[in-house]
């Protein structure tokens, strides 16, 4: 996106359709459900639990 690009410090922005604004989680959820079960990992892994799960590799880490 270049210079247009709105940093608002989002993690997922769209491309198409209102580009550089967030997705709406919903969006999140279902891509992230139907990647869980065509990989066959848990399906009740959410967008949240990744959050939860990167924090507690960070705390892990030494800095």
């Amino acid at each position: 996106m270049g210079e247009n690009y709105l940093d608002e410090g989002f993690i997922f922005a769209k491309k198409e359709r209102q580009p550089v604004y967030p997705i709406f989680i919903k969006t999140v959820e279902n891509r992230m459900a139907r990647l869980s079960k065509s990989a066959g990992v848990n399906k009740e892994l959410t967008p949240h639990s990744l959050r939860h799960t990167h924090t507690s590799f960070l705390a892990k880490v030494k800095v």
